[in-house]
């Protein structure tokens, strides 16, 4: 199934927001703001067909989701970390892009 570009974005958007509201740690909530702008267009220019990179971070969404309201937060922090490792090798591949 195709993943919308537009609501990907948005939905990744509120999802990483809400974590940044509720974290109390401004400056990361504003290096985030700096690049998701950046983030948006290298999605919707060149990866408008990766469906599996976008269903692989929905699925990382969700368990840090579970893993929270479980109350393991020691897992959730693992999935954290996994997820924004592969959010920068993305991050990079797709600016690899711009660049050849």
């Amino acid at each position: 199934a195709h993943i919308d570009d537009v609501d990907y974005c948005t939905y990744d958007t509120q999802f990483h927001m809400t974590f940044f509201n509720h974290g109390f740690n401004e400056r990361f909530k504003q290096i985030y703001i700096q690049y998701q702008t950046l983030w948006e267009v290298l999605v919707k220019v060149y990866y408008t067909d990766e469906i599996r990179t976008k269903k692989n971070a929905l699925e990382q969404h969700k368990r840090i989701v579970d893993a929270y309201a479980s109350g393991n937060i020691e897992l959730a922090q693992e999935f954290m970390e996994k997820h924004y490792d592969d959010a920068a090798a993305t991050f990079s591949k797709l600016l690899d892009k711009t660049q050849s």
